[in-house]
């Protein structure tokens, strides 16, 4: 892939943490069998962990395809 295609965008995004929660919970259900309880966990757990994402030691990152920013373009973490 053309990595001039990805830009690294620092803190939440609307709409990162169902991305997220849809890739960790679908790459562990086909991988391992994991299910809603697992997908519920991990929604949880990135809940609770964003509103402390700007701190110096608790920081996020994503790998983006486009900017939420830029009109006409939706928001999708790189797989």
């Amino acid at each position: 892939m053309n990595a001039d295609r990805f830009e690294i965008v620092e803190g939440a995004i609307p709409g990162a943490l169902d991305r997220v929660v849809a890739m960790h919970a679908g790459y562990y259900a086909r991988e391992h069998g994991m299910g809603e309880i697992f997908e519920r966990k991990v929604a949880e757990g990135l809940s609770e962990f964003l509103p402390r994402a700007q701190r110096l030691r608790n920081r996020l990152w994503l790998a983006t395809t486009a900017r939420p920013e830029r009109p006409g373009r939706s928001w999708a973490p790189s797989p």
